[in-house]
Order: C-alpha cells, then sequence, then structure tokens
C-alpha cells in the first residue's frame, strides 16, 4: 500500500512505517531472549530489569506515532525478508552465544529505528540514540556474568 501520513508537519511515505515496525519489533525480540537468560540463566534480577526496561522504552518512545500507524501498515505476508535464513542462524553454542548473537540483533534494530524515526520526528532519533549506547553497556554487562 502506497500513500502518505502526516505527522506534525512532516509527510512519511508508508513505507517508513514498515521499516519502522519491523526493526523495532526486531529490537524488542532480540531484548526480551537477553531478558529471558537474564531471569533464567543468570538469575540476576537488577540485570533482567534493565534488559526489560530497555524493551518497554521502545514502546514509550514509539507511542509519539499517530495511532496504529505501525501495526496498520504492516504486511508480513509478502515482506520479501521473510524467508530469509542464513545456515548460521540455525546454529548456536550455547547460552553466551544466544545472549550475544540477540544483543546485537537488538542493537542493530535500534540503530535503524534511530535513523528512520528521524523522518517521523527527529527527537525520537535522539532517544533511540541513547537507548543503543545504553544497550550496548548492558550487553558487556551482562556477557560478563555469562
Amino acid at each position: 500500500m502506497e500513500g502518505n501520513f502526516k505527522t506534525g508537519e512532516k509527510k512519511v511515505a508508508v513505507p517508513i512505517f514498515r521499516i519502522i515496525d519491523a526493526n523495532a519489533n526486531r529490537a524488542r525480540e532480540g531484548l526480551r531472549v537477553v531478558e529471558e537468560i537474564s531471569r533464567f540463566i543468570l538469575e540476576n534480577g537488577e540485570v533482567t530489569s534493565a534488559w526489560k526496561e530497555a524493551r518497554h522504552r521502545i514502546s514509550v518512545i514509539l507511542s509519539k506515532l499517530p495511532g496504529n500507524s505501525l501495526v496498520k501498515e504492516r504486511n508480513s505476508d509478502s515482506d520479501v525478508g521473510k524467508e530469509s535464513y542464513l545456515q548460521e542462524e540455525g546454529e548456536r553454542a550455547d547460552h553466551r552465544e544466544i545472549a550475544l548473537v540477540n544483543a546485537r540483533r537488538a542493537e542493530e534494530g535500534v540503530r535503524v529505528l534511530e535513523e528512520f524515526s528521524k523522518l517521523v520526528a527527529p527527537e525520537m532519533g535522539e532517544q533511540f540514540k541513547k537507548l543503543r549506547f545504553e544497550i550496548y553497556s548492558l550487553e558487556k554487562r551482562t556477557l560478563a556474568l555469562l
């Protein structure tokens, strides 16, 4: 579906919302996996809470978007990337590697959110940048405990 939305004074093409939606999901999923490792393997409440807070901050930042603009423009059925699966994605050595790849997945997703949200509301880009650097620190802290 093609079209435009107005957010504030900016006109934003629909595919931008699809990119933001896909990367918000990617980042939250990665954060959730590391949160579960912190909770059930590390059994560390403080670290678990930090991962959970990072995951919820994505939703808080995105709540500035109009209504259900992300879900409305989601098109999972025809996403050309849904069948993409690299062999190494199906192999994990241990829970430490799972934590590492999912922290990186979250960082990459937040970086994309940082860039594309600037097209919608520049202040969101700044918030995502801050979150990304917090995730880098949390990743280092978590991996040191594993």
